[in-house]
């Protein structure tokens, strides 16, 4: 990159991203000029300042200082919170520093006009999983009976209301214990596994009927551009899992698929209205062909479907932040 060049792209990014390296590749190829500005160094290694005069926020590094209207375009996705030294990360007051930390970044934030992919905003609204569902019900997405509930008995006259039932969390897809990383895959329920000692009058969760699949597919959208990707379960658990993150890469198959023109047109309809210029979506093709809608990811990976397809996603990233600005799909 040639540091004397006005940067087009910013990268409000976190170290160790590999989505983030496979974009920076792509805009290095374009020869393009971009800066990445990780927010975890924030306060510590990273400043910022916001005045009156301009209303626009300026970010300072190690290497150098901009302003947000300098840019076209940024890049925001799944960003870690800013990490304290460890003085301060113990003491009575980390709530109220992480508080103005969080705080002082959205109003930056909010305060540019520069194109977002996507806006933290509305990151945050289009992650809630009910949201997510209403909408696409009212679009006209097939989607699950779902249940969203912390009561034990109304989870129970569910259950045995569907013929299968499925349980997921609600905010996200991981948690610690006892200082170890776990992932929270859906996973098949029953009435049994409603014991007293369940937590779920404390952690409420999504329950939802069982959709038979044929296969998974997951559509990245970028801007206009629609990529769909048939993922199939290998061996022995083909029959019986029904999440296919928790299944080992060697037994997953990947193929591109042939998306029909109407779900394609729905999944914009639903990034249209969600405010977005990127998302997952994930889907449920069934034994006869029909697509039910699982959920959709803003801030979603798509490095390993790229590996496995040779689908140009990135590609398409790297174009649409460089326009910095959307093109109507013509169909």
């Amino acid at each position: 990159m040639n540091e004397t060049s006005t940067p087009k792209v910013l990268l409000i990014t976190t170290q160790g991203d590999l989505s983030a390296d496979l974009l920076i590749t792509e805009l290095l190829r374009h020869s393009a000029t971009f800066i990445r500005w990780n927010q975890e160094d924030f306060p510590v290694q990273n400043s910022l300042r916001w005045t009156s005069d301009d209303c626009v926020g300026h970010l300072q590094s190690r290497k150098a200082s901009y302003d947000l209207k300098c840019f076209r375009s940024i890049w925001y996705r799944r960003t870690s919170p800013p990490k304290l030294p460890c003085a301060l990360a113990t003491g009575g007051t980390t709530h109220f520093i992480e508080a103005e930390i969080r705080t002082v970044l959205e109003g930056v934030w909010q305060t540019s006009d520069c194109f977002w992919v996507n806006y933290p905003a509305q990151v945050h609204a289009a992650e809630n999983k009910l949201l997510q569902l209403a909408m696409a019900k009212r679009l006209g997405f097939p989607i699950p009976r779902t249940l969203v509930t912390n009561d034990a008995p109304a989870a129970a006259d569910f259950i045995k209301s569907v013929s299968a039932a499925v349980v997921k969390a609600v905010s996200t897809s991981g948690a610690e214990l006892d200082g170890r990383a776990w992932s929270l895959f859906t996973h098949p329920i029953t009435v049994a596994d409603l014991s007293p000692t369940m937590s779920l009058q404390i952690a409420p969760c999504i329950l939802q009927e069982q959709i038979p699949r044929k296969s998974d597919i997951r559509v990245t959208v970028v801007g206009s551009k629609v990529f769909s990707t048939e993922i199939s379960i290998r061996g022995e658990r083909a029959a019986t899992e029904v999440d296919w993150r928790a299944v080992v890469a060697k037994d997953l198959h990947y193929v591109p698929h042939a998306l029909p023109n109407s779900l394609a047109e729905l999944c914009r309809s639903m990034m249209k209205q969600l405010d977005l210029r990127y998302g997952c979506f994930d889907f449920i093709r069934t034994p006869d062909n029909r697509y039910v809608f699982l959920e959709i990811n803003p801030s979603g990976q798509w490095g390993w479907i790229e590996h496995e397809t040779d689908v140009p996603i990135t590609s398409e990233l790297a174009q649409l932040l460089l326009r910095g600005r959307l093109i109507e799909q013509i169909t």
